[in-house]
């Protein structure tokens, strides 16, 4: 049997077998051709690799800006960045809190073209519970209800945005109107 990366045999012995290496113990009871050294060393490098939070994909830009929904802030919502048809932009979507909104980091948007989608919720009274029980507001059984109408969600009718390449932050403010 050949060796791989420098590492031989690992030996499992579970609780119903034995080997003359064991010295009573259970689980992994030999590995060998790879010492603590050597794992920790790979273990250290893996990063360096690319393996944890290596950028792939197009470079991430910030955007911000506030919803507005009849003249008033869009108290508690949601703002979803779709890319046009033909884009391979990932898309990017994040929280409206007091008409303010904030996307970056690895979590921003990638330029190109985007249908935008907006969800202003409120929250609503429990359902009642199927055995008839009433359940108190604040019993964590409360629903959020959206309150825009479809064309500025699932049958946008906003203007599509053009995030620029060269342009980080992006300001892109939001006045909803009927």
């Amino acid at each position: 049997m050949g060796q791989a990366f420098g590492l031989s045999r690992i030996f499992v012995v579970g609780p119903w077998e034995h080997d003359r290496q064991s010295c009573g113990t259970r689980g992994i009871q030999a590995v060998r051709g790879v010492g603590l050294l050597r794992v920790s060393a790979l273990l250290a490098l893996l990063p360096l690799l690319g393996c944890f939070g290596g950028s792939s994909g197009p470079p991430r830009v910030t955007i911000q800006g506030t919803v507005l929904y009849d003249g008033k802030p869009v108290e508690d919502g949601e703002i979803a960045f779709h890319p046009a048809e033909g884009s391979n932009a990932p898309p990017t979507s994040t929280v409206i809190k007091e008409g303010s909104y904030e996307v970056g980091g690895r979590f921003g948007i990638a330029p190109g073209t985007y249908r935008v989608e907006i969800k202003s919720f409120r929250e609503a009274p429990p359902a009642p519970s199927p055995d008839g029980i009433e359940r108190p507001t604040g019993s964590g059984f409360e629903t959020r209800e959206q309150l825009l109408p479809a064309k500025f969600n699932s049958a946008s009718e906003i203007e599509p945005i053009v995030v620029p390449p060269d342009e980080d932050p992006v300001f892109q403010d939001f006045d909803l109107r009927m």
